[in-house]
């Protein structure tokens, strides 16, 4: 995971594809993520592709592991803060193969975690919470 996220960001064709799972062209959850994917083992990736890439994760950090699914597979996800105070999260799929460990999938868009102190306030200024 940290290899794909290092090579995406120093736009590195060689190193992305490697860190890049080869299943990821036939097991990826959608079309659009298949034929991305594709294009990075395959090396035929445009450089426009590759700085959207790297900077729709521009920022994001390893933050844990997701329950395995099955052997050979982990879902990793990496957050990002935002300045509202919430967490933007992709969760990306990594499948061990001969070569090694290697990105096959991704979630299309991130989910944001909202902070709950506002939750908190609002029931303490409504006199239904608090201690």
């Amino acid at each position: 995971m940290r290899a794909f996220l290092n090579a995406l960001q120093a736009k590195d064709r060689d190193r992305l594809a490697e860190a890049t799972a080869l299943r990821s062209q036939t097991e990826a959850s959608t079309d659009k993520t298949k034929e991305l994917f594709g294009r990075i083992v395959n090396m035929s990736i445009s450089d426009a592709e590759i700085d959207d890439l790297a900077k729709k994760l521009q920022g994001f950090h390893i933050a844990g592991e997701n329950a395995p699914k099955s052997t050979g597979r982990r879902g990793i996800y990496i957050d990002k803060p935002t300045e509202r105070g919430s967490v933007l999260r992709f969760t990306l799929t990594v499948r061990k193969e001969k070569k090694g460990w290697g990105v096959m999938d991704m979630s299309s868009n991130p989910i944001e975690f909202k902070p709950m102190g506002n939750m908190i306030q609002r029931r303490r200024a409504s006199g239904r919470g608090g201690n």
